[in-house]
C-alpha cells in the first residue's frame, strides 16, 4: 500500500499543469474556463466559477499539448488564450483592457486581432462610408463604382492579411488566426497553411482541426451535394434543405450590415421573380443577432419573397464554412452544387439553361 501511494504520489508530481488565474472582472457573475475541442471544432466547457466583486478567478488543469482556451464571462465577453506550454498564467483586467502574463503567444493573438482591425480600417474604412451614403440616396452608379473599388481593396487587404497569417506560425495561435480566413473563398491558401501544419506540428490538436476544417469546406465544393440541414424559417415552416430537389436552390447568407449584400438582394429578388415558374427558390441565411434589424431589412430590400431563416448560433454559417460576406451557394434540380458566389446577372444566365 505504501508503494503504491508513493507511485500515485510521484505520478502527480510528474504531471504538468496549467494554472489560469486571474483578477478585475467583478461586474460579471460567472465565469466559464472552455478548451478548444477538434471533434466539435469549436470551444468545449470544462469549468465554471462563481466570480466575487474583486473578479478573482483561478483555475487548474493538466497540461495536454498545445492548444487554444477561451475565459468566457457570462457568455458577454470572452478572453482567448493559447497555451502551447504547462506554466502559469494571469490575466487581468482594469476597464477595459485585458493584459495577460505567462502567455507570449496569446499577446501575439491580442496583437493580431489589433493589427487585423486596422488593415479593416485602411483598405475598407472609407469605402463603407461612401457606400453608405450612396445607399442611402439610391445612387445606382455611384454604388457600381463603388464594388468595383472594393474589389480592387480586397486584393489588397488580402496580399497583407496572408502575411499576417504565415507570421503567425504553425502553433495554436496560427490556428487561432486562421479562423479570421474565409475557408471558401480562401481555399488554396487555407489550404497551403494546412500543408505547413502538418510538417512543422504533425498530430497537435490545432492540425487536426485545421485539417478536419479543411475537409468541411471541400464539402461546398462546386459539384459537390452540400450537408443537409433542418431549422425553422421565418413563418414557423420546418425547412429540410433535402427536400428542395426539384429545384433550383440559391442559399444565400447575408446580414443586415453587409453592404454588398444589400446591394444584390433587389438584384436578385427581380431575378426570383422572373425564374419563379422555372422552379427556382432563393433560401436566406442571416447571420444577424438582432431581429428587429433583420425584420428591417427584408422589407426595406424588398426580399419578403426569399424563405428566410433566422441562424441562431451561426449553425449554418459554420456547417457550410461562411466567415465572410457576402456568400451564396446555387444548387441544380438534383441538389448538387453548379455555382458560387454568384451576383444577378450571372445566376439570370445561368437559369436561362433550365428553360
Amino acid at each position: 500500500m505504501i508503494v503504491v501511494g508513493l507511485l500515485c504520489w510521484s505520478g502527480m508530481l510528474a504531471q504538468k499543469l496549467v494554472q489560469i488565474s486571474g483578477h478585475g472582472f467583478g461586474t460579471f457573475n460567472e465565469i466559464t474556463l472552455k478548451r478548444y475541442s477538434p471533434e466539435i471544432l469549436g470551444y468545449a466547457s470544462l469549468e465554471t466559477k462563481t466570480l466575487n466583486e474583486d473578479g478573482l478567478f483561478s483555475f487548474q488543469i493538466p497540461f495536454l499539448g498545445d492548444n487554444l482556451f477561451e475565459l468566457n464571462f457570462d457568455e458577454k465577453e470572452m478572453v482567448h488564450l493559447s497555451i502551447p506550454r504547462a506554466g502559469n498564467v494571469t490575466v487581468s483586467r482594469v476597464k477595459n483592457t485585458v493584459a495577460i502574463e505567462g502567455s507570449p503567444n496569446s499577446v501575439k493573438m491580442q496583437e493580431f486581432v489589433r493589427r487585423n482591425g486596422e488593415l479593416q480600417a485602411k483598405h475598407f474604412g472609407e469605402l463603407k462610408v461612401q457606400m453608405d451614403d450612396a445607399m442611402k440616396v439610391g445612387d445606382k452608379e455611384r454604388i457600381d463604382a463603388l464594388q468595383q473599388q472594393g474589389a480592387v481593396a480586397l486584393q489588397n487587404f488580402l496580399g497583407e492579411f496572408r502575411e499576417l497569417i504565415v507570421n503567425m506560425g504553425t502553433d495554436s495561435a496560427g490556428f487561432y488566426a486562421l479562423q479570421y480566413t474565409d475557408f471558401n473563398k480562401e481555399r488554396v491558401f487555407v489550404e497551403e497553411r494546412l500543408k505547413a501544419f502538418k510538417k512543422e506540428s504533425p498530430g497537435t490538436v490545432p492540425t487536426r482541426a485545421l485539417g478536419k476544417m479543411v475537409n468541411q469546406a471541400r464539402s461546398t465544393e462546386i459539384g459537390e451535394i452540400p450537408p443537409d440541414f433542418k431549422v425553422i424559417d421565418r413563418t414557423g415552416h420546418e425547412v429540410i434543405l433535402s427536400q428542395f430537389k426539384g429545384k433550383v436552390v440559391l442559399i444565400d447568407f447575408w446580414a443586415h450590415w453587409c453592404r454588398p449584400c444589400r446591394v444584390e438582394h433587389p438584384k436578385i429578388a427581380a431575378v426570383l421573380k422572373k425564374y419563379r415558374n422555372l422552379g427556382f427558390h432563393v433560401l436566406s441565411i442571416t447571420q444577424d443577432v438582432d431581429k428587429v434589424q433583420w425584420e428591417k431589412a427584408i422589407a426595406k430590400d424588398g426580399i419578403e419573397d426569399f424563405q428566410h431563416v433566422f441562424d441562431n448560433g451561426n449553425k449554418i454559417n459554420d456547417l457550410y464554412s461562411v466567415s465572410s460576406l457576402p456568400q451564396n451557394v446555387l444548387l441544380d434540380r438534383a441538389g448538387k452544387i453548379i455555382a458560387k458566389n454568384v451576383k444577378a446577372e450571372a445566376l439570370e444566365q445561368i437559369l436561362e439553361n433550365f428553360r
